[in-house]
């Protein structure tokens, strides 16, 4: 059956035949039980790296192993980047978010990440909103991690982290952002 699907696929990925016939080659050597938790590993594999993040970069592109533009947009177009300036600093606020992951092993869902204007008044955010990214070194990101405490998650960001940390467990997440000049900031939510 997977060959007839392999088959039906290589007629629509004619650029993929090494795939196609590395796949054919597994399939000689492996029992069904082996395919089947090959092809679960290699679904949930992470992309391969696809270069920096640019603001027309397409929403898949994974600015992390596990982060994609489109999570950190929340799929929407209007959340898009503008600058470079914004890509860059959003990177470094991915890069740490991707470290929680890969320490306490669960996905990384992103609440909030970069607001427009418009957006961040909608959703009540504050005038100098670091979710703005209105210059360089001035981005934010609200996460948490996916079927863990968010105070432990807190926790452990509050000694690893050194720019700003929103304690926003309470309401489900942590804010991690970057304002000018880099400080170490604090508060409750």
């Amino acid at each position: 059956m997977a060959t007839i699907k392999l088959a039906e696929a290589a007629k629509h990925y004619k650029e993929l035949p090494h795939q196609i016939a590395a796949w054919n080659a597994l399939q000689g050597t492996l029992t069904q039980d082996q395919l089947a938790d090959f092809g679960e590993l290699y679904r949930a594999a992470p992309g391969p790296s696809q270069g920096p993040l640019r603001p027309q970069s397409p929403y898949t592109l994974h600015v992390t192993p596990n982060i994609t533009y489109g999570e950190l947009a929340l799929q929407s177009e209007a959340r898009r980047f503008s600058f470079q300036h914004q890509c860059n600093t959003a990177t470094l606020l991915c890069q740490f978010a991707q470290k929680a992951r890969d320490h306490f092993n669960k996905p990384v869902i992103i609440t909030s990440g970069y607001r427009p204007p418009k957006i961040n008044a909608q959703v009540g955010g504050a005038v100098r909103s670091e979710h703005l990214y209105w210059e360089p070194d001035t981005g934010a990101i609200d996460f948490y991690l996916d079927g863990m405490s968010v105070k432990e998650l807190q926790d452990w960001a509050d000694g690893l982290w050194p720019y700003s940390l929103g304690y926003g467990a309470p309401k489900g997440f942590i804010h991690l952002g970057i304002r000018p000049g880099r400080p170490r900031v604090r508060w409750d939510y």
